[in-house]
């Protein structure tokens, strides 16, 4: 080669392959083991997002200004409620509350009642004839059973229809708590009688207060009646009675 001849340059400039010129030791070992990196740079990126909504709600609850009158109401609430005083005031007034029995609607006043049934049974002959007594809390419209069932039977007499309309009628309008009680009476010898049958007069008297309620709801007298059956033991023997009882409470 001549003195004066410059070196190829073609030698020193040739570049590299990309694929090593680009690729570290490490990805070349990764991409031999067959190894897949992830970049996960964007995890700096969410925590600063992330640290930037925490520091706007924290500002927001600083500028905000706090109902202390309703925070200190709830406090109180929950203090009362959860104190250990709060069971035993609940014990001491039970005591005082009151009972199941006398909650209800008030009715109309006996005093009103047994007047106004009065008047109206009083020019009937035969209303007129049963007998009102005020006891306590209850008024009792009393009649003997003869008035409206022959011996021995629960069927209503027919000729006392009328009788029975007017009884309806005047019960219409009275919202108190009312029950029929038929009453069936022996003497002390039928009741130590060994053939004595109490059953067959319970259920007679039973049969007759059904009876009875049921003409007065065929009469008109659209209510709940309450019918009961007794037996009642007397010296003398009277044949039985009925009575219409009105409580004091609707």
């Amino acid at each position: 080669m001549p003195a004066d001849a410059l070196p190829d340059p073609a030698p020193s400039l040739q570049a590299d392959p990309p694929c090593q010129a680009s690729m570290g030791p490490d990805m070349a070992q990764d991409e031999r083991q067959g190894i897949v990196r992830i970049d996960q740079g964007w995890l700096i990126s969410f925590a600063d997002l992330m640290a930037l909504l925490l520091s706007f709600f924290v500002m927001l609850y600083g500028m905000s200004v706090m109902q202390t009158e309703a925070w200190q109401s709830i406090v109180s609430s929950l203090s009362d409620e959860l104190s250990t005083d709060h069971d035993a005031a609940l014990i001491r007034q039970l005591p005082q509350q009151t009972p199941l029995r006398q909650i209800g609607k008030e009715g109309d006043s006996l005093t009103y009642l047994q007047t106004i049934l009065g008047e109206k049974f009083r020019n009937d002959p035969v209303l007129g004839q049963l007998r009102i007594d005020r006891e306590g809390g209850r008024l009792s419209v009393e009649f003997p059973a003869d008035f409206l069932f022959a011996s021995r039977s629960h069927a209503v007499l027919a000729e006392r229809s009328a009788a029975i309309t007017i009884l309806a009628e005047s019960l219409r309008g009275i919202t108190n708590r009312t029950e029929l009680h038929a009453t069936i009476t022996v003497t002390d010898a039928e009741s130590n009688d060994a053939a004595f049958d109490h059953g067959w007069y319970w259920r007679l008297g039973i049969a007759r207060a059904l009876a009875m309620v049921a003409a007065l709801k065929d009469a008109g007298l659209q209510r709940t009646i309450l019918p009961y059956g007794h037996v009642a033991v007397e010296e003398v023997k009277r044949g039985g009675r009925l009575a219409l009882v009105i409580h004091e409470d609707g």
